[in-house]
């Protein structure tokens, strides 16, 4: 998934008020071919001194990971089942560190639980009620206030019908997809109906920001104002403003940054 022009202004909006040397970090479950994984390390790396983008997925595309290997000015990390770690080091100094993971995303999150914080959070995973639904639980424990989730597919094909990926021919031969019996897979399906649930439940932090004309939607702290000021659909020039609902609150930084790999 794009995102639809998305990418560009989504990192300017969380370097909004911040020094450029401030540290940002990205989560993006589901990589594919790497659209919005390039556009979101590209912006960073304009952008920001020192950043760690993460991202999982249960197969990793081998011209994606060559790609970012290649990548000038960051330092690289990547993890497959049974392969040592391959690590691509740009010098001492270096700040900007990409991690790629060939994981199940369930297992990836119960694993790191707790250990980090994400400004950007992108869920375009397996697109079924069950794994959305225990995704975006488990995220609970990655986020702050100023954490914003995108979650692909909120309005799109998959948004009341389920998709798994392990029913595809094509990933036969992967073991680590979510394998779950049809008749033992939940009787919700789809994407829009499981974040529905999930924003429903007692406690939770976050609430749904809708955008027309797009598949995802964005979910926020309850107490944090989303706005896209856009004068042609969306465009790079496009401005996203996230702020506090009460002008007097001052604004979290994240401070997590990851100069070497912390999950391996």
């Amino acid at each position: 998934m794009s995102y639809l022009g998305l990418v560009r202004p989504l990192v300017n909006m969380k370097f909004e008020g911040r020094v450029r040397d401030s540290a940002i970090a990205v989560l993006e479950i589901g990589i594919e071919k790497g659209y919005s994984s390039f556009g979101i390390v590209q912006g960073l790396i304009e952008r920001s001194s020192a950043f760690a983008y993460v991202g999982v997925d249960i197969k990793l595309d081998n011209e994606v990971s060559n790609t970012f290997a290649a990548f000038s000015g960051i330092n690289y990390f990547e993890q497959r089942p049974g392969r040592p770690p391959a690590i691509f080091r740009e010098n001492d100094a270096c700040e900007k560190s990409v991690f790629m993971y060939e994981e199940n995303s369930l297992d990836f999150l119960e694993r790191n639980k707790g250990k980090y914080k994400f400004d950007i959070i992108i869920v375009d995973g397996d697109h079924n009620y069950y794994t959305v639904l225990k995704e975006l639980n488990l995220l609970l424990d990655y986020i702050t206030e100023n954490t914003i989730i995108i979650c692909d597919d909120y309005f799109g094909k998959y948004a009341e019908e389920d998709l798994y990926y392990a029913d595809r021919p094509t990933y036969n031969d992967v073991k680590i997809a979510t394998r779950i019996n049809k008749q033992e897979r939940t009787k919700k399906k789809g994407v829009q109906t499981a974040i529905d649930d999930f924003v429903m439940q007692p406690g939770c932090p976050l609430e749904i920001e809708k955008f027309e004309s797009t598949s995802w939607c964005v979910l926020k702290n309850k107490n944090r104002s989303l706005k896209l000021f856009t004068t042609n659909g969306l465009s790079r020039d496009d401005i996203l403003v996230f702020s506090t609902k009460d002008a007097k609150k001052k604004r979290d930084e994240n401070k997590g940054l990851f100069s070497t790999s912390p999950f391996i």
